[in-house]
This record gives structure tokens, C-alpha cells and sequence, in this order.
């Protein structure tokens, strides 16, 4: 979430990425301090085996989710999960959360017990302590702010730098079903990504939050590099495949489509076919959909008949001042 692209023409308008660099360029941090703004989580010092991962998202009421498609269960769950991703992203186990709540009039107090129902089922599930927060007063609108706290071993740290040329480039589940539904009672991938990390050299991981093409344009910015992606190896979710009047536009919904939290990584090309067969025998979805081509920027498409299209990089932004 943490790049430079997609700035916003209008100079009386800056986005969240735009705020992000800007105020990177300001923050000075100590040597407690590994990796500060610019990844999904800051990192800090721990242990002489292990770092510390700290990192927190928002989500806002008709920003990330309207009231009238959604219950308060899941909107818990859904701020706790996404936190979650994140600390999956650089190869680490979440520990413990706390939760903040800007409430407006029309959200009674029920309503805000359902949401640390949901919040508490995810936590129980991955064994997370939720150890307080914050509730105060919210004009008009309903948001739930989450941080949290994660660990993990300092030879499994994935950051988003690290892709390297002739590396291929992978991802769990599927793509585009998102807006069918998945950003509501998603499962962030810990058990994928500590599998993963435990077992190969990742040379680069994000969690796929501003869809496919922008999270990898992310990941390429960081590493300094340009990716083709494969067509015929993208990972269509079931939902979207299913929905006929998208016929020729499933693609682009699998490529841009934001929220569907599943993992992006890069590993060596020589390392793929183990990758492969290992996560099929634990039954975790690979799909190895793309290769590190070259130094430079950007993304290519090779397409069904064999055409290479260069893809707009584009992220779901957030226009912040105006």
C-alpha cells in the first residue's frame, strides 16, 4: 500500500501514496528501527533470531464497505484480516491487536458488540490477542482502525524489494472475486506464507490489497525491475468466472480488481517446479503466473494469442486533501 504510483494530476489533490512519500521524506527513525515507511509493515528490533512486525489499516464505512451489503461480524473479521495480511506479507505470525472505533449515532451499541464478535472469531482462530483499543465519537461515519503486533524469524523476512531478474512470479487462491464478495470473510494467508518462507528463499512477497497489476507495480518500484505476466496462468476466482455478461472483461477484473488478499511473491525460476508440487501435497493454490524480465519498470501482459501489452500500472488510491 505504501508506493508512488498512480499520482494524481490535479496539484490541488494529494492521494494516499503521494502523503505517504511525503511524509516518509521527513521521518527520521533510530536504529530500533529496520525498516520504517514503505513496506507493509515496519520493522523493528527483537530478538538476535527474530524482528518485531508492526503495521495498521482503517476501514471506513462507505470507503471500504457500505452498511446495507455487509453485517457488523464481518466487518469485525474484515479489520482484523486485513491487518493480518499484512503481517503474513513479510513472512510473519500476527501476536496481538488493538482496536479503535470512530462510532456515529445510527450504529447502536448491538451493532458494535456483532463487530468484536467478528473481530473476536478471527483472533481465536489464529491464536491473536486482542489487548484494548480506543472508542470515541465518529460525526457520520462508522470506521474501525486495527493495530497490531507480529513476530518473525530474521532469516524468514520477505520485504517487497528483493525480486530479481529471471525470478518467476507467483500467487495464492484467485483473483477478481473481491467484489462478489471476498472481501467480507476472507482468511488471511499466515498458514501459506509461513509455509512458504519456512521452506523456500522468497525474494520478494506483498499482499495483493490494490489488485494485481498495482500490487506488482509496488513490488517492481522497490526491486527496481519489469514483469510479464501470463494470461493463461492467472488464477479467475469461481464467482467471477461465473459471471457471464463479463465475458471478455474477467481479465482486467482479475488484473486491477483490489481486496482479494491473497499473496504475491517472487522465488528463483529453478525453484518453481518443487514450489509447485510441495504446496499441492499441503493443498495450498499456487499459480505461478508471471517471470521477472528485465531491469527498468513496468508491467507486461502476454495474452491468450500470444501478444505482449503493456498494462496501465494503476492502485486503488485514496484522494486525501484537495
Amino acid at each position: 500500500m505504501n508506493s508512488v504510483l498512480s499520482v494524481v494530476k490535479k496539484l490541488s489533490i494529494m492521494n494516499e501514496f503521494d502523503l505517504i512519500r511525503k511524509i516518509a521524506s521527513k521521518i527520521r527513525t533510530s536504529p530500533r528501527v529496520k525498516v520504517g515507511i514503505g513496506d507493509d509493515c515496519a520493522v523493528l528490533k527483537d530478538t538476535k533470531d527474530t524482528y518485531l512486525l508492526f503495521a495498521q489499516d482503517t476501514i471506513v464505512e462507505d470507503v471500504h464497505f457500505r452498511l446495507n451489503s455487509i453485517t457488523y461480524e464481518e466487518i469485525g473479521w474484515k479489520a482484523l484480516a486485513c491487518n493480518m495480511s499484512d503481517i503474513a506479507s513479510m513472512g510473519g505470525w500476527s501476536l496481538s491487536a488493538t482496536i479503535s472505533m470512530g462510532v456515529p449515532r445510527h450504529v447502536s451499541a448491538r451493532s458494535l458488540i456483532k463487530i468484536y464478535d467478528g473481530l473476536m472469531k478471527l483472533a481465536k482462530r489464529f491464536d491473536v490477542d486482542l489487548v484494548g483499543g480506543d472508542t470515541v465519537r465518529s460525526p457520520k461515519k462508522l470506521f474501525v482502525s486495527v493495530s497490531i503486533l507480529g513476530r518473525v524469524e530474521k532469516k524468514c523476512l520477505v520485504l517487497r524489494k528483493g525480486a530479481k531478474v529471471g525470478d518467476a512470479v507467483l500467487c495464492t487462491g484467485s483473483l477478481g472475486g473481491s467484489f462478489y464478495g471476498k472481501h467480507k470473510r476472507f482468511t488471511p494467508r499466515q498458514s501459506e506464507a509461513r509455509f512458504l518462507v519456512k521452506n523456500f528463499n522468497i525474494h520478494s512477497m506483498i499482499d495483493i490489497s490494490d489488485g494485481l497489476v498495482g500490487d506488482l507495480g509496488h513490488m517492481l518500484v522497490s526491486s527496481g525491475c519489469q514483469a510479464v505476466l501470463f494470461e493463461r496462468t492467472i488464477p479467475i476466482s469461481r464467482e467471477l468466472k461465473r459471471k457471464k455478461s463479463l465475458s471478455g472483461k474477467k481479465i482486467n477484473r482479475a488484473l486491477y480488481d483490489g481486496e482479494d488478499y491473497e499473496l504475491l511473491f517472487c522465488i528463483a525460476s529453478e525453484d518453481v517446479r518443487v514450489l509447485l508440487n510441495r504446496a499441492k501435497k499441503q493443498g495450498i493454490p499456487i499459480s505461478h503466473i508471471g517471470t521477472i524480465s528485465k531491469k527498468g519498470k513496468g508491467v507486461i501482459l502476454k495474452t491468450l494469442d500470444g501478444r505482449l501489452v503493456r498494462l496501465p500500472v494503476r492502485a486503488f488510491t485514496h484522494n486525501l486533501i484537495s
